[in-house]
């Protein structure tokens, strides 16, 4: 039986040698993906190696001490959960490369929460749109096997004779990544390790009992409701919501790349807005802003208790709700992509449409080719919401028809063609919207219509030198607006300061006898009227960080719980840093006691939001 002690002894120097390997190539892998990322921005390929390395340094040092305990101990209760620890370790590592490498964030635990729900529609999300490259399929099987290796008893080899030795290594690791700080950088968010990015975060801090009363108390002595005439008209109203629709694509909007022509000659026949502001990151935020009115969302939950929509269920203004009953609109929601994801389906119920729809609509029935999220390509989708506002226009009753695209959803694949390219993708938005637009003008919808095109968030890539340069701060949170109806024809651009929060508010004060609202008055149909005020936005590439942009100048806030403060620029006026940090604090204590409401509630453990 002495071949037995043998063969453990080769398959455990083989697994040490696979996983130093398999280390090895993941820090290769990231240190790559955060250079060719952030590298073009400075003409430096290689420069940020080091400042990777010392960020990562810690965290791979510690999967390395669990490594080589599993080795070491001979105890299956103990070795076992040690090697499957660092598999995780490492498969957590190589997720966060892959979103910092395709979605320009970093990996969240409280994004797995929301939408690890979903892994089978996630899988094949990642087929279809070949996410997958070789050296992560490489990578894939190295950790798989490692999986299947783990569960073979460690020999006496290790423990014995190299233990003492091995353990130096990882230990000066760790000394030397609490020793050696390494250089800093604009975009740090990007060069710390992912431990460090969920564990070291202010967004979850939570505010002191003490500080959230008496801020809420001086708020409830100012925060009166004013109320005047409103426009009094019943135009029907379609919002179409263009998927990562950004600046930069667009000639007019941006002047960088010129991949949407059509659209920029609808924009200059009507009203765009050039100064337009999103209120997230991703589609999420941004159909929160456009329904709720919710500035932006920015939990302040801990991790694992995180829902999808945080603090923006049971809302006080619901859009759909409020057209439907104030003003006799019938409301519908239109989309091609699969609405069960991230529970989309139950908070879009609660807002009150009239009608929802997604991919599983009966008329797609026929389209076998389907792309992300299960959808059918925006062309499929042009056809059908073309098909149901005529059906609508037949009736005297208004309506409002809310149209969300997905065809240009990162990564960027032709819906026909398959063609891999960004360009090619939002060339096929652009032409699938002027034909959208032109059925919509031989209808005669524009008589008695109102289109209004919204983009839900900026595109989730990385921000290059020529958006840098053009947009500065704002680069990541500016999005399209453009309004086409026979009252906006040749008003061109409209440069004040919008936040896609204010379009409920207009639609409101555009349908109503008697607008109330509270804080300035906000109408992108009556710009001449509305006040200046701060907009925000929350960061998707450090959730710690808020943008305030208003009318005196661009501000950074550090949510840090009580500590929460403005950062940059670092020589603010107290009365103004004071002004933007209590609006930003009441505006998260409020979701956050939305949240603990319904919780109490038992809301979320209704059927109807399972």
């Amino acid at each position: 039986m002495t071949h037995v002690p043998k063969l453990r002894r080769l398959v455990e120097i083989f697994f040490l040698v696979l996983s130093v390997l398999l280390i090895a190539w993941a820090v290769a892998l990231r240190v790559d993906i955060v250079n060719s990322t952030f590298g073009q921005a400075i003409n430096c390929e290689a420069c940020f190696t080091g400042s990777v390395i010392l960020n990562d340094l810690g965290l791979i040092s510690v999967l390395s001490l669990l490594l080589i305990a599993s080795l070491a101990l001979r105890n299956a209760f103990v070795f076992i959960p040690l090697r499957l620890a660092f598999l995780a370790g490492i498969i957590v590592y190589l997720m966060d490369a892959l979103l910092l490498d395709s979605f320009f964030v970093r990996l969240r635990l409280d994004d797995l929460v929301v939408y690890g729900r979903h892994v089978t529609l996630l899988w094949r999300h990642v087929m279809e749109t070949e996410m997958l490259s070789f050296t992560l399929i490489g990578l894939l099987c190295l950790v798989g096997f490692l999986g299947a290796l783990s569960f073979v008893p460690p020999s006496d080899f290790l423990r014995i004779k190299v233990f003492g030795i091995a353990v130096v290594f990882p230990l000066a690791g760790i000394f030397v990544h609490l020793t050696v700080q390494p250089s800093s950088y604009v975009h740090d968010w990007a060069m710390r390790n992912v431990a460090a990015v969920n564990f070291n975060v202010g967004v979850t801090k939570q505010y002191s009992e003490s500080f959230r009363n008496t801020l809420m108390a001086g708020e409830a002595q100012q925060d009166s409701q004013v109320c005047k005439r409103g426009m009094d008209s019943s135009p029907n109203i379609v919002l179409l919501i263009l998927e990562s629709w950004s600046p930069y694509q667009s000639r007019l909007q941006g002047g960088i790349n010129d991949w949407t022509p059509k659209i920029d000659e609808i924009s200059r026949k009507y009203a765009w807005f050039s100064r337009m502001h999103a209120g997230g990151f991703s589609t999420n935020e941004g159909l929160i802003s456009l329904f709720t009115g919710l500035e932006y969302v920015s939990p302040q939950q801990p991790f694992f208790q995180i829902r999808p929509f945080q603090t923006a269920w049971d809302t006080p203004l619901r859009l759909p709700e409020i057209l439907r009953d104030d003003a006799g609109y019938f409301t519908a929601f239109l989309t091609s992509g699969n609405l069960s994801f991230a529970q989309k389906k139950a908070w879009i119920n609660t807002l009150g449409f009239s009608h929802v729809e997604g991919h599983d609509h009966p008329g797609y029935d026929t389209v076998e080719k389907r792309h992300h999220f299960d959808s059918v390509n925006d062309r499929v989708l042009y056809q059908r919401s073309v098909e149901f506002i005529k059906d609508l226009a037949a009736s005297s009753q208004p309506f409002f028809i809310t149209i969300e695209t997905v065809s240009t959803h990162h990564p960027y694949r032709h819906p026909q063609t398959g063609e891999r390219s960004e360009e090619a993708v939002f060339r096929y938005m652009d032409e699938t919207v002027w034909e959208f637009y032109a059925a919509l003008e031989s209808s005669g919808f524009f008589d008695n219509g109102i289109l209004v095109m919204v983009s839900d968030h900026r595109a989730m890539i990385p921000i290059t030198k020529a958006e840098q340069r053009a947009f500065g701060q704002a680069t990541a949170s500016l999005v399209p607006l453009v309004v086409a109806s026979r009252d906006t024809r040749g008003m061109g651009e409209i440069k004040q300061r919008f936040h896609q929060s204010d379009l409920p508010a207009s639609f409101d004060a555009l349908t109503s006898k008697t607008h109330c609202h509270r804080g300035p008055y906000r109408n992108i149909f009556r710009t001449q009227a509305t006040a200046a005020r701060c907009v925000y936005h929350a960061r998707g590439d450090d959730r710690d960080h808020i943008d305030a942009f208003c009318p005196d100048g661009n501000y950074l806030v550090k949510l840090d719980g009580d500590d929460t403060r403005v950062i940059e620029p670092g020589n603010v006026d107290d009365d103004i840093a004071r002004k933007i940090v209590n609006q930003i604090n009441i505006h998260r204590i409020r979701g956050a006691e939305r949240t603990r409401r319904l919780e109490q509630s038992g809301f979320f453990e209704a059927e109807s939001v399972n």
